[in-house]
């Protein structure tokens, strides 16, 4: 994770690359790219604690197969690893708001490949509709990459399409083949175990 400061808003920014997330409770702004990844914002706005993750299922899957799969299994553990942190530092699951982005078609690989956006979307929905989250946002699909830019303090999420895809289509390609890998799906290793706390 990138840490930077943004002189234009005045406050600390950190960019949040594939397998990530992080929370706060000050006034930060959390960013990322997304291609055939997704990217949830979650808030609990009595509490002011704030979160986002960026993730990406390692093969396509029908959603009845979401959580009985290790694919599956892998999603949860992003949304779990995100939620729990922000239960951890104070935050109440029921007045969670969630915004939801990215999932577009970016590879063009053909086949199966193509079915992953589609697959990262239903999930995530599917995720949060059974934890009773609600979804206030969302903009996901199409066949352009997204800078979403989250500003904490106010649950605020700015979206900028990147009509040049070629460099997240590579990166969203190599995120993929690592997290693809047996051996890694099952572990958090991929994910920042200890995340930043602004």
């Amino acid at each position: 994770m990138l840490r930077t400061y943004d002189h234009t808003f005045g406050r600390d920014r950190f960019l949040l690359n594939p397998g990530e997330f992080a929370t706060s409770a000050d006034r930060v702004i959390l960013t990322t790219i997304l291609g055939s990844c997704v990217g949830v914002c979650l808030r609990d706005p009595i509490a002011g604690l704030a979160g986002m993750n960026h993730f990406m299922l390692p093969e396509p899957l029908p959603t009845s197969q979401f959580f009985s799969t290790d694919a599956g299994r892998f999603g949860i553990h992003a949304m779990e690893l995100l939620i729990n942190e922000l239960l951890a530092r104070g935050a109440n699951r029921t007045h969670l708001i969630a915004k939801v982005f990215g999932g577009a078609h970016v590879l063009n690989s053909g086949g199966d490949m193509d079915r992953i956006p589609a697959s990262n979307i239903a999930f995530a929905l599917a995720f949060l509709s059974e934890e009773g989250i609600n979804v206030a946002a969302r903009d996901v699909g199409g066949r352009i990459g997204r800078r979403i830019v989250f500003f904490t303090e106010t649950g605020e999420v700015r979206v900028y399409k990147i009509a040049k895809t070629r460099d997240i289509a590579r990166d969203d390609q190599a995120y993929q083949t690592r997290i693809a890998r047996p051996s890694t799906v099952d572990s958090f290793t991929l994910f920042a175990s200890e995340p930043h706390k602004p």
